[in-house]
């Protein structure tokens, strides 16, 4: 259930929904909240995959279908497998998967190399990507639903800020264009942030500036890269 909203900036409501103390937990953390979310987010649902869905028969036809995650959930779901100790409805499910692309494979002897060509590895249908996707609306929602709630504002301006994509996931939705340009600015004042530390790591690395590099500074590349494509 969605949190009432207050007509005037100043008179906070009360937080009651899920995924705004989710998202008001994220905001402590470092990175963009929306991405940490996501691997939550990503993590539970392989959860639930492996230990309640492996003999569901949709389930295994989506993935089937999808022949498989992208590879960035490719990547997550070893990782989620090897950590879980879950190898048994892991392979389970991926020997569907094998397969299914052996049937497909079989047919491509049978097309022209203009049809080959016109064939895309891309992976659209990834069942995480669009589990991700309904969850990442949600947080768009309540971020733009709640705007007006001075106290979860304030502690979303506080926080690391959005990487690029969940920033313009973000604008997309905010129909009030003074609290656009506020997201916007301070965005701006955080990537000034990271430009200053970044200078500071070259000047010091080269001897032209003074001091020690801290610890923000050597780690500003990382941050500056989590700021344009995400954690």
């Amino acid at each position: 259930m969605m949190a009432k909203r207050k007509n005037e900036i100043g008179k906070p409501d009360k937080i009651t929904s899920n995924s705004l103390l989710e998202l008001l937990e994220a905001f402590k953390k470092e990175g963009c909240p929306i991405c940490m979310l996501n691997y939550l987010n990503v993590d539970s649902y392989f959860s639930s995959i492996l230990y309640e869905s492996v003999n569901d028969p949709t389930v295994r036809r989506n993935l089937r279908d999808s022949l498989g995650y992208c590879k960035k959930h490719t990547v997550q779901f070893i990782q989620f497998v090897e950590s879980s100790y879950n190898r048994f409805g892991a392979t389970i499910m991926i020997e569907d998967v094998v397969r299914e692309l052996i049937k497909k494979l079989e047919k491509l002897s049978n097309l022209s190399l203009k049809e080959i060509n016109k064939i895309s590895t891309a992976n659209f249908n990834c069942p995480a990507c669009i589990y991700q996707g309904k969850h990442e609306d949600i947080y768009y929602s309540e971020i733009s639903n709640n705007i007006n709630n001075e106290d979860f504002f304030n502690k979303f301006l506080e926080s690391d800020g959005l990487c690029l994509t969940h920033l313009l996931g973000l604008l997309n939705i905010v129909k009030n264009d003074k609290f656009r340009k506020i997201i916007i600015e301070n965005q701006e004042l955080k990537l000034a942030k990271i430009i200053k530390d970044l200078d500071a790591f070259v000047k010091k690395h080269t001897c032209q500036g003074k001091g020690k590099i801290s610890l923000d500074e050597a780690n500003a590349f990382k941050k500056a890269l989590r700021k344009i494509v995400g954690d």
